[in-house]
């Protein structure tokens, strides 16, 4: 018989997805919450189930990245350099008078103020990177159940879960399930 391959979006969570699946006399081979799975092992539609869950993710990080670029172009614009600045600053407030070295003092402050800053964000927009999950390994909720020669396998990210169904009775499965689901 020729393998058929089917999917089903749904809103319900994975312990109510277990219990319609018993319910339809299925065999549940594999149930967790916590799972790793590769990308590249998902099919395209589990695939394009997992991206819906990072678009508010990619939109605010490319916000934050236009910020980033616009506080590194000003900088680059106006040709200045901090490691520069900062020792240029130091050299004078070992070399001045009282007054001199106070408000050298204040004025290194202010500089180091912005270096912080840009550091910041720049840090931050690292984690936001490492944060969007553009790793291989996803981490996902899982369930396997079987009827069969059918294999049903629901994965949830943060939203969207996607049943796939496979076998050779998938479309008439997928059919039974709909109204379930």
């Amino acid at each position: 018989m020729e393998q058929k391959l089917v999917y089903l979006h749904t809103d319900k969570n994975l312990e109510e997805t277990e219990e319609i699946l018993k319910k339809q006399g299925m065999e549940i081979i594999l149930f967790t919450d916590t799972l790793y799975l590769n990308f590249s092992d998902m099919t395209e539609e589990e695939q394009l189930s997992y991206l819906k869950t990072l678009e508010a993710d990619f939109e605010d990080t490319a916000d934050q990245l236009e910020i980033q670029d616009k506080e590194i172009q000003i900088i680059a614009r106006k040709g200045y350099s901090f490691s520069k600045g900062f020792r240029e600053i130091l050299n004078s407030l070992k070399n001045s008078k009282n007054t001199d070295a106070i408000k050298h003092f204040q004025h290194l402050q202010d500089e180091l103020e912005k270096i912080r800053h840009l550091s910041y964000s720049l840090s931050h927009l690292g984690q936001r990177a490492r944060s969007v999950h553009l790793i291989e390994k996803i981490h996902c909720s899982c369930l396997i159940a079987k009827m069969g020669t059918d294999i049903i396998r629901y994965l949830a990210f943060k939203n969207d879960p996607v049943l796939t169904i496979t076998g050779p009775n998938a479309h008439n499965l997928k059919s039974t399930l709909e109204s379930k689901f």
